[in-house]
Formats: C-alpha cells, sequence, structure tokens
C-alpha cells in the first residue's frame, strides 16, 4: 500500500511487453548496442517449461543435450512423454546425451535412480553419462540443435513440472546458446558411462 523506494527493488516482472519496452526505455538502450544476436528469453514455469522443453525435442535434427540431477523416467504426463520424445529421437538417429550427477553428495537414491533408468534410455540408443568430478552436480539445461536452450530448476521429473514452485528460460540467442554448448560439452569430456564409474 506504501511506494517502495527503488534500491529496494530487485526485479519487476511486466506481463505487458509494451509497456516494459515504455517504462524501461527499452528503444532508447537498443539504439545504445545494436546487436543482431538479441533474442527473447521466455520465463517458463514448471508446466509451461515441460511443454515447451518437449516440442522442441519433438523437432531436434541433429541433437540434444541434457543435463539435470535428478533422472528417473515417468510413467505419465508431459515428462513421460519428454522422454518418449528423447527416445525416439535417438532411434531416429539424433544424437541424445544426458548427463547426471555421481558425485560424493548426490543423494543415494538420485544416483541409483539415474542408474537404473540409463538403461532404459540406453537401449534406444540415449547416451548417458555420469559426473562423478565434482561434489554435486545440480545444473538442468537442455540444448536442441545449436539453437534453442532451456536453463532453470527444474528437474526431469513429475513432481518438478506439476507439483513444484519452479522457474525456467527458453532462448534462442546465438551467443548464449552457443555458451551453453561448450560448457555441456566440457563437461560430457569428464562423465563416465555407467560401467566405468569408480564405485
Amino acid at each position: 500500500t506504501r511506494p517502495v523506494s527503488k534500491h529496494r527493488v530487485r526485479f519487476v516482472i511486466y506481463d505487458n511487453p509494451d509497456v516494459a519496452a515504455e517504462r524501461l526505455g527499452l528503444a532508447d538502450a537498443r539504439s545504445l548496442c545494436p546487436d543482431p544476436g538479441t533474442a527473447a528469453v521466455e520465463i517458463l514455469p514448471a508446466e509451461a517449461f515441460a511443454e515447451a522443453a518437449l516440442e522442441a525435442v519433438r523437432h531436434a535434427e541433429a541433437y540434444v543435450y541434457v543435463m539435470t540431477y535428478s533422472l528417473s523416467g515417468s510413467r505419465s504426463g508431459t515428462i513421460a512423454e519428454l522422454y518418449a520424445a528423447l527416445r525416439e529421437r535417438a532411434g531416429a538417429g539424433v544424437k541424445v546425451y544426458v548427463i547426471v550427477p555421481a558425485g560424493s553428495r548426490a543423494a543415494t537414491g538420485v544416483r541409483m535412480a539415474a542408474m537404473n533408468y540409463a538403461e532404459t534410455l540406453a537401449e534406444a540408443g540415449v547416451q548417458v553419462r555420469f559426473l562423478q568430478d565434482f561434489k554435486v552436480q545440480h545444473k538442468k539445461l537442455i540444448i536442441v540443435d545449436t539453437r534453442r536452450a532451456f536453463l532453470g530448476s527444474s528437474n526431469l521429473s513429475a513432481a518438478a513440472v506439476t507439483d513444484n514452485i519452479e522457474l525456467n528460460i527458453a532462448t534462442e540467442h546465438p551467443g548464449f546458446v552457443d555458451a551453453a554448448v561448450r560448457d555441456f560439452r566440457s563437461m560430457l569430456r569428464r562423465a563416465k558411462s555407467v560401467e566405468k564409474l569408480n564405485r
């Protein structure tokens, strides 16, 4: 009910892009740094993230890169469809890599579920790799064909896209996607197949 001083405001979300552009002076800001690679960033809560990621994966042509903390599959809902799309794309010749944690601080149940589900994914050609170099690998990232990246808090689990409060972004900004691809590939070089894990 009382005005809040500007120095206490950390971020503002506008539901109308035109209002945001006017109040923030975005036209003037864009003229200061004309970057032909600029692109929109979509903010995706849990269910919207799952639906957008599913749509992108279904249209993957070259590869899909996934990093997640929790990998356990699902029997229903959008996450089940997403796992089915990953398997289908791998079967169609798309390179599908998934990196999950196997470090000392990753919960035992999380590690075991990932190892068990990795076998199911491998049968369809999805290559699951495990990171042991870090105590915990907690990134949640999906990259499709060097053109679209998703980053946020949602795991690939049913709870993460239905019951939990999550926030994710999606963008096609070339610089962002390239940086995400480089990061993923550096992690992939350090990751191991389940057979090569130190037990």
